[in-house]
């Protein structure tokens, strides 16, 4: 027996059965079925646990419901930064919802993706993921200290080098 059409919530029912010739027709007295969002699990994975600032950080949700395996979710999942939320992305045909960013400050910083849910799927909230920002480095530069390198002469150099 399947119901189809059905929304969250308390429902009063009958069933009926409209009868044939051997059967008369026969109502069931009303009855109160409950229906319920089902579960949903959300998932938070950054491309990298660790990059230097300036460099694109793409964190991707991934939404599914145990209870329905193989249905694909709808809504939204809000990313936040370190209890500032830096946008809110809907979810794609696959339940996956994805946000790159590249202006983060260096430092740790925890990230966190929450589920909206909808009318048949409960909202969820990703566990923390962790990734540190280094800043980035300064250009290397080589001084060489007086006295200590001598002019030579190209023909002094022959390959292989080394350094």
């Amino acid at each position: 027996f399947v119901f189809t059409g059905v929304t969250t919530g308390t429902q009063v029912c009958t069933i009926g059965y409209s009868g044939d010739t051997n059967h008369a027709a026969a109502t069931s007295s009303a009855f109160t079925l409950h229906i319920h969002s089902a579960a949903s699990t959300t998932t938070l994975t950054p491309s990298a646990f660790q990059l230097f600032a300036g460099e694109p950080l793409t964190l991707t949700a991934t939404v599914v419901s145990p209870e329905a395996p193989g249905v694909g979710l709808s809504g939204s999942v809000m990313f936040v930064d370190d209890n500032i939320v830096l946008a809110t992305v809907l979810l794609d045909a696959n339940s996956l919802a994805h946000l790159t960013i590249s202006d983060t400050s260096a430092g740790s910083h925890t990230f966190v993706a929450f589920y909206s849910g909808n009318s048949n799927f409960e909202a969820g909230k990703s566990y923390e993921r962790t990734v540190t920002i280094r800043s980035t480095l300064p250009p290397l530069s080589i001084w060489p200290r007086q006295g200590l390198l001598t002019p030579i002469q190209s023909t002094d150099l022959a390959p292989p080098f080394e350094v």
